[in-house]
């Protein structure tokens, strides 16, 4: 019996630690940390990325480069300098994220 009582309340306890692990991530430094972490992943890329992430970081790399052209082919009169910088920088930043999607790493 005492046995069956302590085997029920390990379970209990793991449970119990397994739904703080889970949650301990919705706080905010665990929530800027994972944030910083794909945001990383996207601009420099991962060695061996799983596929769903390469074709995450593919999608928002071509939703930067769609806003980008488009933002540049749009008539703005009197801004034009500024609208092509900012236009130029979600370019390059839609390729640069789309291209780490793309690539394969070649170091092992």
């Amino acid at each position: 019996m005492r046995r069956k009582q302590s085997v029920e309340s390990s379970a209990k306890a793991r449970i119990v630690r397994d739904l703080e692990e889970r949650q301990h991530n919705l706080l905010m430094p665990d929530l800027i940390r994972n944030s910083r972490n794909v945001d990383d992943a996207m601009w420099n890329g991962t060695r061996k990325p799983p596929t769903v992430q390469r074709m995450g970081f593919i999608v928002v790399g071509l939703f930067l480069l769609i806003c980008g052209a488009a933002m540049a082919s749009y008539p703005n009169h009197g801004h034009y300098l500024l609208q092509g910088a900012i236009s130029l920088a979600f370019v390059a930043g839609g390729c640069k994220v789309a291209w780490n999607g793309i690539r394969r790493s070649t170091s092992k």
